[in-house]
């Protein structure tokens, strides 16, 4: 069986959106940071607040679109898989970076310049997605019937959050 990764994240935005285009080929692609708040409750019943930092990538049509449409503090919803990044920095030293490749972009809550689209929310919220292939679709599938079989697992885990003060 092939190992699946799928990540959703739910936030705002932290800063605008960067369209930028490759060389050679021009192909659009942007970068986003998306940051994620929860409260927390302490063993002692006080509630704390985190927040963690996540960078996303969006590639093709879905990259211009999420520039055209998305501003700093917009809440956004991002569906996709965790990509690594490893290369060898300016110092010498080995660099590594996680981040969200998105395949699926859903902007949460009212545009700022109004309007209305058929297939917008109640709460402004307009689904975009990417052309999903055969293959990440037949492995979408399988993955979430195995979520769907699996029964519900409820372990504590270590908070890698950054608390907020």
């Amino acid at each position: 069986m092939n190992d699946y990764s799928l990540a959703i994240v739910v936030g705002r935005l932290t800063r605008d959106p960067e369209l930028k285009y490759t060389n050679p080929g021009g192909i659009p692609y942007l970068r986003m940071s998306i940051a994620v708040n929860r409260q927390v409750k302490k063993e002692d019943g006080e509630t704390r607040k985190t927040v963690s930092f996540v960078e996303v990538s969006v590639w093709r049509r879905l990259a211009e679109l999420c520039a055209q449409f998305l501003k700093k503090g917009r809440a956004v919803m991002v569906v996709g898989s965790l990509r690594q990044s490893r290369w060898i920095g300016k110092d010498g030293n080995a660099k590594s970076r996680v981040e969200v490749q998105a395949d699926r972009v859903q902007f949460l809550g009212p545009r700022e310049s109004g309007g209305s689209r058929d297939d917008e929310g109640p709460d402004g919220s307009v689904p975009v997605r990417a052309k999903e292939s055969q293959e990440e679709r037949l492995a979408r599938e399988s993955y979430e019937d195995d979520m769907r079989r699996r029964p519900a697992e409820h372990e504590e885990e270590e908070d890698a959050s950054h608390e907020v003060s």
